[in-house]
């Protein structure tokens, strides 16, 4: 709909004239929204505060390529690496360096201009033309023309735009605090492997101990063959397994490096020396399904996509008859000076299309956008119920290792020296009480190491929730 004013040169002073400017210039000097995604930015931050389990996670910066902002992220990764890294001070770091969350971020910055696109109306358009007599002298016809559709439509589709901007908003904070949780997730599995390889290093060193012996006694002639190759085999199985250890752990290492960030530059930081143990007690998760659907910001994005969709469909249903239509005035000066003055009015006659495909399509993104929400709620009830179960799990069997394997074992390290030292038994099998030790101690370690990266990816999976 399109509202056209039309006028003759050279009749400024007309009173028709002058009520039609007025009319376009009412129309077109509309209050225009600024391009300026700072304050949404600070309701992701507000999000993210709420439902971020550390200060560090809370920490997020959006530095939009500023030099100076740059500088000042330098020197506080500089900071955060220059002693041994943890888990909070790894989230801090990637909050700040990591390239693929300020792309993510940018999103806010690509809302706030489609927001601001639909707080404003379309540019009016001017039209000239002139027509010249036979018989001598010339008609002017100048027009303004603004479209009066999307004057009208203004208030709703400036009010979906602003749903699509809370979804916008939504889906950043849900970024940031994924990227929290997944650093957070391979920084224990980092760890894990870490002290894992320690602990393969120290099998190794008993393997290699038990083999030197092994030859020296062959030597000697006290060994025999079959028992000189056993050893050997042993010997070369705990080599392999520290190989693999020491991959795992380079490779864990680098995973967590991408995820923070960081360039080549900065591949010397430090992991703290070993896993955190347990703590005392387990926080009393209550009604952890119901938190997660209510604080999850993925779901919280996927309501406000749904709601888009359904203002769009309603808008699309309420003017499927109008999508095409033209009103104005016409005013214009003929040759003989005689002015002539009416209404105008063009109006699209939906004979053969009524939009039916236009609302076919909207009405299926609705639907599908509902299926989507719904599969996602039940996605989150069922990783909520796993991970739980999980880690309750993992807290009972490194409860059971730390108070009645580990214990068993250096018993029958103890004992097993005993009768060593009473020549009862021979060095090797004392040796392999000791491997055997180590073995529990690594499967130890791994459980405790599954129980943080579980605990992490439960907070991630409740929106936060940390009691």
């Amino acid at each position: 709909m399109e509202l056209y004013v039309r006028r003759a040169a050279g009749r400024a002073g007309h009173p028709r004239r002058r009520v039609a400017l007025g009319l376009a210039a009412a129309l077109t000097l509309g209050a225009c929204a600024g391009v300026a995604p700072e304050p949404s930015f600070e309701r992701v931050q507000g999000l993210v505060e709420e439902r971020a389990p550390s200060e560090a996670a809370a920490a997020v910066s959006w530095h939009r390529l500023g030099a100076g902002a740059e500088a000042a992220v330098a020197a506080r990764l500089d900071q955060l690496l220059a002693v041994e890294l943890t888990a909070e001070a790894a989230v801090e770091a990637a909050l700040l360096a990591s390239p693929s969350l300020q792309a993510s971020l940018e999103e806010l910055g690509i809302s706030q201009a489609e927001l601001a696109e639909a707080s404003r109306p379309e540019n009016p358009t001017l039209h000239a033309a002139a027509r010249f007599a036979d018989g001598g002298g010339t008609e002017w016809d100048l027009g303004l023309g603004q479209s009066l559709l999307s004057l009208v439509l203004r208030p709703a589709r400036k009010r979906l735009a602003e749903v699509r901007q809370q979804g916008a908003e939504a889906e950043a904070a849900a970024a940031v605090l994924d990227l929290a949780a997944r650093v957070e997730t391979q920084y224990y599995r980092a760890l894990g492997a870490s002290q894992v390889a320690a602990m393969r290093r120290l099998v190794w060193d008993a393997a290699e101990a038990s083999w030197e012996l092994a030859a020296a006694l062959k030597e000697a002639g006290n060994l025999s063959d079959l028992e000189l190759q056993r050893e050997r085999l042993m010997a070369e199985s705990a080599r392999v397994e520290l190989a693999r250890a020491e991959l795992e752990r380079e490779l864990e290492r680098e995973t967590l490096h991408r995820l923070l960030g960081l360039g080549p530059e900065r591949l010397g930081w430090r992991l703290v020396d070993g896993l955190p143990d347990l703590p005392a007690e387990e926080p009393a998760f209550r009604d952890l399904e119901a938190a997660a659907l209510e604080r999850r910001l993925d779901l919280a994005a996927a309501a406000a996509a749904v709601e888009a969709r359904s203002q769009a469909l309603g808008l699309t249903r309420s003017w499927r008859w109008f999508l095409v239509a033209e009103v104005g005035v016409d005013a214009e000066r003929e040759v003989d000076g005689e002015w002539a003055v009416g209404p105008e009015l063009a109006l699209e006659l939906p004979i053969f299309d009524q939009r039916q495909p236009e609302i076919a399509r909207a009405d299926a993104e609705l639907r599908r956008s509902v299926h989507a929400m719904n599969a996602l709620a039940l996605e989150i009830r069922s990783e909520v119920r796993v991970l739980s179960h999980r880690l309750e799990r993992l807290r009972e069997l490194a409860a059971h290792f730390r108070e009645v394997v580990l214990p068993l074992k250096e018993r029958v390290v103890r004992l097993t020296e005993r009768e060593y030292n009473y020549m009862l038994v021979g060095a090797f099998e004392l040796l392999e009480a000791k491997q055997e030790e180590y073995d529990a101690y690594r499967d130890y370690l791994e459980t405790v190491r599954d129980y943080w990266v579980t605990r992490a990816e439960l907070r991630r999976a409740t929106g936060g929730v940390s009691s």
